[in-house]
């Protein structure tokens, strides 16, 4: 039986999680600092209310390294980037443009990430109930899902102070999708989303327990409401887990009955969305028309195709090995926005690996990918297997396939979540003692 003090830390630590995972804005000016220090103010609580440093045992000890990786790694990024972008014109005093508070969100937000792993370990939540935790935490967002789903004019009320007044012209995105309450609706909060959909998936599967299967129809309505690229991100994560199983020959009628759920879930979704989201299933649908499309023929859609032409050719004239190795110092954008009004007139692109490139190249690419990368490969080698290679690389191709959509390590909800589950997953290596 679960005392009256650790309900009380479950609730209030619920709601917490709920803050440090979707990070919603309050206020109407998206940009404000006053969003930045509010985030600042709750993710750096987390650092220190939730810290255990002092608790001395294996799993703790590796974790506080792990820790100081990213602080270190980050600080350096950081540091590397604004002597960058100070060299090719920005001025020492533009921190907006030198993105000394984004980076410090973003460090102390993974931190975060990491502090509240460790924290409902210490306090009677262990193993899989870590993966619980985060799943419930996730249902928090779908019930404002619901209420917006239920209730268009409360939709309304919220996403026009929290979202509509935030960002200058969405009406064509607002018609289409954007529900809940969080940061990030249609790149951050999507991966999210497709991330915890697969781990349902893969935790109900490895410990034989069905009630997991049970989120991932809420999380996918989730997907299908604001972004297409958790979805993608879903498929691909349980094609090549299932596929691996299917290799091996390993549980076959477990995997059976997965593909029966999922193919009950496809049924299901191809009859109803049409029907209820016709808008919003026409986009989907779209979209991953344009992807086999592009796949096949090499060639973008009518919509975009000068697009990527421009930024394809813009690309190659502006390549060379400064900019492979240190970048330019900023992000791919408008010649307005850029000191000297260099590069490009009219380009943008939010892919990650292209900004990330241009912002610090492969030197600033490394230092942020290294700590993460090291991170999901950390297991514990006694108990180490095949199976904990493949759910490794499966992250790793997340975050790949996550940086040709966005900017995933300017993202600290995808990578923070990455780490929160990696440490879920690895507490099953090691005995209670080494718990507490």
């Amino acid at each position: 039986m679960v005392s009256k003090g650790k309900k009380h830390i479950k609730f209030w630590l619920y709601i917490y999680a709920f803050l440090i995972i979707y990070n919603p804005q309050f206020f109407k000016n998206y940009n404000s600092y006053l969003n930045y220090s509010l985030s600042f103010i709750y993710w750096i609580l987390g650092v220190f209310i939730l810290n255990s440093s002092k608790i001395k045992t294996k799993i703790f000890i590796e974790r506080d390294f792990n820790k100081k990786l990213i602080t270190n790694f980050g600080v350096l990024a950081m540091v590397f980037f604004c002597l960058r972008t100070v060299v090719s014109g920005t001025s020492i005093f533009d921190f907006f443009s030198l993105r000394i508070v984004q980076s410090l969100s973003f460090i102390v937000c993974v931190l975060s990430f990491c502090n509240l792993s460790n924290y409902i370990e210490r306090n009677g939540l262990s193993k899989g109930e870590q993966i619980d935790f985060i799943l419930k935490v996730s249902m928090i967002q779908f019930f404002f899902v619901l209420l917006m789903i239920l209730f268009p004019s409360f939709r309304m009320k919220i996403l026009n102070y929290i979202y509509i007044t935030s960002k200058r012209n969405f009406t064509f995105t607002i018609a289409k999708r954007v529900y809940g309450v969080m940061n990030n609706y249609t790149f951050s909060g999507s991966v999210f989303h497709g991330i915890l959909a697969f781990i349902a998936l893969y935790w109900g599967y490895t410990t034989n327990q069905n009630k997991y299967y049970i989120y991932i129809p809420f999380l996918l309505i989730m997907i299908f409401l604001n972004g297409r690229i958790g979805l993608i991100i879903f498929i691909l994560a349980i094609f090549i887990f299932l596929l691996y199983n299917l290799i091996r020959l390993h549980n076959i009628n477990r995997i059976l009955k997965l593909l029966f759920f999922l193919a009950i879930i496809c049924g299901i979704a191809i009859t109803v969305l049409p029907v209820i989201w016709p808008y919003t299933y026409s986009f989907f649908v779209n979209g991953f028309y344009e992807i086999f499309s592009f796949a096949q023929t090499g060639v973008a859609s009518s919509e975009y195709a000068n697009d990527v032409d421009d930024l394809y050719g813009q690309l190659i004239a502006d390549f060379n090995l400064k900019t492979f190795f240190i970048g330019n110092g900023h992000k791919i954008q408008n010649a307005a926005d850029i000191p000297n009004g260099v590069f490009f007139t009219k380009l943008y692109s939010d892919m990650g690996f292209l900004n990330d490139m241009y912002m610090g190249g492969v030197l600033y690419m490394f230092l942020l990918r290294y700590p993460i990368i090291r991170i999901i490969f950390n297991d514990n080698k006694d108990n180490y297997n095949s199976s904990n290679l493949i759910f490794n690389i499966v992250l790793v191709l997340i975050l790949i396939v996550s940086n040709l959509k966005g900017e995933v390590y300017r993202s600290p909800i995808i990578v923070g979540a990455i780490v929160y589950i990696k440490y879920a997953v690895n507490s099953m290596n090691f005995n209670k003692d080494n718990y507490y």
